[in-house]
């Protein structure tokens, strides 16, 4: 992997809960989604690695929502390229910011929204490359969410 190739986006959200990033690997091969009450309370992926292992990354948030949205890509020729969403206030979270909505684009279509569009928008800038990773703050929710994006 050329690490000059690699580039960080955001986080985008609020600045409440704890930073965490999962790092970079080869590839995103599953991203599940928890979501309710109009927000996203959860996300976790599980990354490929180079050397052929797979790994679920913790959990980002509270599994505590009403469903949980399960993507799995075709790891053979599909790929995470961007992700838009939304941020805003939200009363269970003390009036704090966080993720209300996150959709995730591949090189062959869209996953999403899941949760609610509505607050500030925001995304990931369009690239000649993939995701590789993510990185954030969480607490009880998402509070916040950010790429790890290898060039071609």
């Amino acid at each position: 992997m050329n690490v000059d190739a690699l580039r960080e986006a955001g986080p985008w959200g609020g600045n409440k809960g704890k930073s965490w990033d999962d790092g970079v690997f080869s590839a995103v091969e599953q991203v599940h989604v928890h979501v309710g009450n109009g927000m996203v309370h959860a996300v976790q992926f599980f990354y490929g690695s180079r050397d052929g292992k797979s790994v679920w990354s913790k959990m980002h948030g509270t599994g505590d929502g009403e469903s949980l949205n399960r993507i799995k890509l075709d790891c053979s020729s599909e790929y995470l390229v961007g992700m838009m969403g939304f941020y805003g206030p939200i009363e269970e979270n003390c009036g704090f910011e966080a993720i209300t909505s996150v959709s995730f684009y591949t090189n062959k279509g869209k996953y999403g929204p899941f949760g609610i569009e509505i607050g500030t928008a925001f995304g990931s800038p369009a690239t000649d490359g993939k995701i590789v990773g993510f990185h954030g703050r969480s607490g009880c929710y998402l509070d916040a969410i950010g790429v790890h994006v290898e060039y071609f």
